[in-house]
């Protein structure tokens, strides 16, 4: 969640806002119900949203929502059947719920808020009527993204529509049904991505909201789980990777293009999650070689293309570094062990390491990637330790 003065994370479930200003945090307890790449703790925002209560039990189960601006409190009631899916702003979408129904048999939306100390509850119009599996996936200022899945559709099949808050209208997209992409927003553009099986590549799909023209852009990335976003006429997508994820072979890069086509332009060298702000910019957590992990804005450049800006740094280096090692003197290696341990800052390598005999010149080389087998004496672990063990064995026979 990214506001106009702070943003949210959750590490280990912890909420913590973070002011731009002075970088100072704020916390704001666990949240174990709700998954941090949701919009359940609200977007586009300094408004925070965190659910009270729990759906079917609770008559006072609600909404409570923090400005994290100015400190001011709120609270949308949701009572016992009208399940919380999601916040922009201190508006509150809920989907209408019976005991009968399991958890993803919503078939409408409701705009649940307060104007002038009075709560508002409006139903969105213009959902089709053989919509199931109803959820609110991305928003932009005034705006969210709902996807849904037909009656008479597959289950595979994942249509959008775009809700306007002001008029609780949804306007279906015309983008072809997918097999499910999260999508992006901006007031011209809607955006999805494709996640691809290999060998094929994810491909961008990009309607003008204006016209409901539909145009497609090749990601040329082999790798499923993308992410996608959008600043001005760009559009961004890379594979959703961890600091620890990924391998040496793939390109895991965060890119941009641009809507109309053209080459696309590396952005970050990798990127984990990513949220709209309400200037039009994307925070990203990711990284790059020259200013490493973190926490990077992501908006339009002088000549209108997005670049990247560090916000706040974790103090990781993406690129690879020796963090230590225990490597013995030289010995008599053809009578006694000798072990030598390096200690990498990540896993994702490959390592080539040379044993070397300083007096004939004869060497044995190991091509190493990461492994969980410990029985072979020399190998890398999915932790980042390389280990050399020599055990002093020598072959004296003679071929019979």
């Amino acid at each position: 969640m990214a506001g106009a003065t702070g943003f949210l994370s959750s590490p280990e479930y912890d909420l913590l806002w973070t002011r731009y200003a002075d970088g100072s945090t704020t916390s704001l307890g666990a949240d174990f119900w709700h998954s941090r790449l949701s919009m359940s703790h609200g977007s586009v925002s300094d408004v925070l949203a965190t659910e009270q209560g729990e759906l079917g039990s609770d008559v006072d189960h609600g909404v409570k929502l923090r400005d994290m601006s100015t400190g001011a409190t709120s609270f949308v009631t949701l009572g016992r059947f009208r399940d919380f899916v999601g916040a922009v702003g201190s508006t509150v979408p809920a989907c209408p719920w019976s005991p009968a129904q399991g958890v993803d048999d919503c078939t409408q939306l409701q705009l649940l808020g307060i104007v002038d100390g009075a709560e508002t509850d409006r139903t969105v119009t213009g959902i089709p009527a053989d919509a199931r599996d109803v959820r609110v996936e991305s928003s932009a200022p005034g705006s969210v993204v709902l996807s849904y899945r037909a009656l008479a559709g597959t289950d595979t099949e994942v249509h959008y529509a775009v809700v306007d808050l002001s008029s609780a209208a949804a306007t279906p997209s015309h983008l072809a049904p997918s097999a499910w992409g999260r999508p992006a927003l901006s007031p011209a553009c809607l955006a999805t991505v494709t996640s691809p099986m290999p060998p094929a590549t994810g491909q961008l799909h990009l309607e003008n909201r204006e016209t409901g023209a539909v145009t497609q852009i090749d990601t040329h990335q082999h790798i499923s789980s993308l992410l996608v976003g959008m600043v001005g006429d760009w559009a961004l997508f890379g594979p959703k990777t961890t600091l620890d994820g990924g391998s040496t072979s793939d390109d895991f890069s965060f890119r941009a293009v641009p809507v109309a086509g053209g080459t696309s332009r590396k952005i970050l060298d990798h990127a984990t999650s990513l949220a709209a702000s309400p200037d039009g910019a994307l925070l990203v957590m990711g990284g790059t070689l020259a200013h490493g992990e973190g926490v990077y804005r992501v908006s339009a450049g002088a000549d209108g293309a997005p670049v990247a800006e560090l916000v706040a740094g974790t103090g990781q280096p993406l690129g690879i570094t020796l963090v230590s090692s225990t490597v013995p003197a030289a010995a008599a290696v053809d009578t006694a062990p000798w072990k030598a341990r390096w200690q990498l800052s990540r896993s994702t390598a490959e390592v080539v390491p040379t044993l070397r005999n300083a007096a004939t010149g004869g060497s044995e080389t190991s091509y190493l990637s990461p492994s969980d087998n410990t029985t072979e004496p020399v190998g890398m672990g999915y932790d980042g330790r390389v280990r050399l063990d020599w055990t002093g064995w020598t072959d004296s026979g003679w071929p019979r």
